[in-house]
């Protein structure tokens, strides 16, 4: 059972806009000092280091690794502003401040790509769990018993629904005049059924179709073109075969020549 079509562009982890990107940026730089300001009494400057990396979690985990090491370069200077002795100033006189600096702009890059990596395997398991099921349904639609043809508008429907794209369909053969509107994705070599969706749709959701449920479903379009033959050759040998038994049928049940002869001739008194 595939995930929900209105969570199909959650499930491929679209990112933020941009602008919101720059904006978490600043005010998780902003905020973090203001958050540790009261603590300052009773906590080491060093140890305020730990608290930047939050901001730089999440941003990574929402923006990429751009904007993470953007944070990360962000926190290391509003560390060294506000924490780093002498404060109000980026400078550092004490080498130890200098070390204790250097390891938290090196934690925070860390920090940025872990999670951007994280990121990356969680977008691709999505997408790998996505492409299973979809080709699940197809396989179950067009390799339920009936014939391809007679099975393609349901194979359609459902993959509309399960993109969550209304004019999103899989069509018999490619429009020789298409839509303005509309994207044609072929589904392999020797495959005359196309993938239409509309052009306003996402483009990694265009791509991702293209890329990767296109060969899936098409894999599963020649197991049901080949299916249809087997079953059509499966057809015709039957009615050969009984072809065959009707004329063995006649040559026994028929009389032969000499006995139609036999018959002909008139009965001695």
């Amino acid at each position: 059972m595939v995930l929900r079509p209105t969570h199909f562009a959650d499930n491929l982890r679209e990112r933020p806009d941009a602008l919101w990107g720059f904006l978490a940026v600043i005010v998780g730089t902003g905020l973090t000092p203001l958050f540790l300001y009261p603590l300052q009494e009773v906590a080491p400057a060093i140890s305020a280091g730990v608290v930047y990396l939050i901001p730089v979690l999440l941003i990574s985990a929402f923006w990429g690794l751009w904007f993470g090491l953007g944070s990360a370069v962000c926190g290391t200077l509003a560390f060294n502003f506000f924490h780093i002795e002498p404060t109000g100033r980026l400078t550092v006189t004490d080498p130890e401040n200098l070390v204790a600096l250097t390891v938290f702009l090196i934690a925070s890059i860390l920090t940025s790509t872990l999670a951007e990596m994280l990121r990356s395997q969680a977008v691709e398991a999505d997408q790998r769990r996505l492409e299973a099921n979809i080709t699940a349904d197809m396989a179950r639609i067009l390799l339920g018993g009936q014939s391809l043809a007679e099975a393609l508008p349901s194979a359609s429907s459902k993959f509309s629904e399960d993109l969550g794209l209304k004019r999103a369909r899989i069509t018999a053969t490619a429009d020789p005049d298409p839509a303005p509107d509309m994207v044609t994705i072929g589904l392999g070599d020797g495959i005359e059924q196309v993938i239409e969706m509309p052009r306003a749709a996402r483009k990694q959701t265009v791509d991702w179709t293209r890329e990767r449920l296109a060969p899936s479903i098409g894999a599963v379009v020649k197991v049901a073109v080949t299916r249809d033959r087997l079953q059509e050759q499966a057809i015709e040998a039957g009615a050969l075969r009984r072809s065959d038994v009707m004329q063995t049928c006649l040559l026994y049940t028929s009389p032969s020549p000499r006995e139609r002869t036999r018959s002909r001739m008139p009965s001695s008194a």
